[in-house]
C-alpha cells in the first residue's frame, strides 16, 4: 500500500481556524489558518475538510532568500512552517464562536513537539466543536445561527463529525476518544490492505 491517507497513530491535538463565510450566495463556510509573512503579504491556507492537509513553508515560498540551504522537509526546525496544535483543550484554543471553528486534528508525518502541543507536516481534521450558544452575544444573533447551519451542513456532507461544546475537555474522555478512534481507523486499514492485496 502507497503512502496511507490517514493512520491510526496519529498524535491528536486542538485548534481553531478562522470561520469565513457570505451569507448572500450558496458559497459554503471556508475553515482558514491564517499566516502573516509580512505586513503585505497575508497568505490564508484553507483547510480540506475531507482529507489530509499538508503543510508549506510559505516563508520559503515567498522569501526564497531568506534561507542559505536546502529546507528539506516541512516543518524544518528553527523555522515557523508546519501545521500547530494544542496538546490540551481549553476554551482559547478550541471554542467555537461567530468568528471562529474549534475541533480536533490528527497530525503525522514530520512532527514536532513542543511543551505545549505539536507541529506536524500531515494533518486531518477529526472533528469540530458545535459552539455553545448560551454565550452567544446578542450582536450576532442574526448573523451565527445561519454561520453555524452552514458550517453543520458541510460537516454532513464531509462526514465530520460535530461534537458537543464541552466533549473532550477531561483527560479521560480524551484517551476514549482516541482508543476508539484508532480502533476504527486500524480496521478502516486492515479492510483496505485486504482489498489491495486482493485477500477479501
Amino acid at each position: 500500500m502507497s503512502e496511507p491517507d490517514f493512520y491510526a497513530n496519529a498524535t491528536l491535538g486542538f485548534r481553531q481556524w478562522r470561520l469565513r463565510w457570505k451569507a448572500e450566495g450558496n458559497e459554503p463556510p471556508l475553515l482558514e489558518g491564517l499566516v502573516k509573512h509580512g505586513l503585505y503579504q497575508p497568505f490564508c491556507y484553507r483547510w480540506n475538510l475531507e482529507g489530509p492537509n499538508r503543510a508549506e513553508c510559505m516563508r520559503l515560498k515567498l522569501h526564497p532568500d531568506s534561507f542559505s540551504e536546502a529546507h528539506g522537509d516541512v516543518p524544518k526546525i528553527g523555522c515557523s512552517c508546519g501545521f500547530y496544535a494544542h496538546g490540551r483543550r481549553d476554551s482559547s484554543n478550541s471554542e467555537t464562536n461567530v468568528h471562529v471553528v474549534g475541533g480536533v486534528v490528527a497530525g503525522w508525518g514530520a512532527l514536532e513537539l513542543h511543551e505545549r502541543g505539536f507541529k506536524c507536516a500531515v494533518a486531518k481534521i477529526l472533528a469540530l466543536f458545535a459552539p455553545d450558544t448560551r454565550k452567544v452575544h446578542a450582536d450576532y444573533a442574526g448573523v451565527a445561527p445561519r454561520k453555524w447551519a452552514a458550517l453543520e451542513a458541510v460537516c454532513a456532507d464531509a462526514a465530520v463529525p460535530l461534537l458537543p461544546p464541552d466533549a473532550l475537555r477531561h483527560e479521560e474522555d480524551l484517551r476514549r476518544y482516541a482508543y476508539e478512534r484508532d480502533l476504527v481507523l486500524l480496521e478502516d486499514q486492515l479492510v483496505n490492505l485486504g482489498h489491495a492485496s486482493g485477500d477479501l
